[in-house]
């Protein structure tokens, strides 16, 4: 309580630099164009920001915070272009493999976790997640095998088909109408044009085993270098 004029100052201050025209993005998604003039011409002119601030954060690589529940979640994380790789979207088609074909087996049935997976995206960013886990531990050790797991199921020759077509069916969902304005407004703050996402798409119904050994190296990258996250 004596410290609520001192928040309440900063929430003004920040709703006014935060909320006003000059650092304003408008999208709507409608059957028909309607006017935003009205809200808009509400809010006041402003001073526009920079369009990009670099930030580093002050938590280590590795932490883990202790939580009062007998589950806990991890995730490791990594960015590719530490290590000179750019993405390619067989990285889509070996997430399907990891979080299907391998996690799903080690980390959910064996391991007792509610759920687990591995991601990646456009931007270079590749991670796993363990959620309701009772050993994120283990979950985080479990990185470590899955380049090896990327290479013996190329050595074996597994059926590849199945996962091409899943790859590309998660990137091309049927949406209603709020749902297609959002995934809108994602692809253009983030810079994804139309070319950009034929070219992921060719290169997930190109995926080979070739790939996917590189997509292992990868992988051995994120297990070996990646930063950690764990509660529980």
């Amino acid at each position: 309580d004596g410290r609520i004029a001192g928040f309440t100052a900063l929430a003004e201050s920040a709703f006014r630099k935060a909320f006003c025209r000059a650092n304003l993005t408008a999208s709507e998604t409608a059957s028909e164009y309607i006017t935003l003039a009205g809200l808009i011409n509400r809010l006041p002119q402003g001073r526009a920001l920079k369009a990009a601030a670099h930030y580093e954060s002050a938590l280590p690589a590795r932490i883990g915070c202790r939580i009062p529940a007998q589950v806990g979640y991890s995730s490791q994380a990594f960015n590719i272009d530490r290590i000179g790789e750019k993405f390619d979207g067989s990285l889509l088609v070996a997430s399907n493999i990891l979080s299907f074909d391998f996690l799903w087996n080690v980390v959910r049935v064996q391991g007792g976790a509610y759920g687990t997976g591995f991601r990646a995206d456009s931007k270079g960013f590749i991670s796993t997640y363990s959620y309701r886990d009772p050993s994120t531990a283990n979950s985080v050790e479990v990185n470590k095998r899955l380049g090896d797991y990327l290479r013996d199921f190329c050595d074996r020759k597994a059926p590849l088909n199945s996962f091409i077509i899943a790859a590309v069916a998660g990137t091309e969902p049927l949406l209603p109408p709020a749902a297609r304005g959002y995934l809108a407004d994602r692809r253009y703050f983030s810079g994804s044009d139309y070319d950009e996402q034929k070219t992921i798409r060719a290169q997930m119904l190109s995926a080979d085993y070739d790939k996917l050994r590189w997509c292992a190296m990868i992988a051995d990258a994120m297990a070996e270098n990646g930063r950690v996250a764990a509660v529980g």
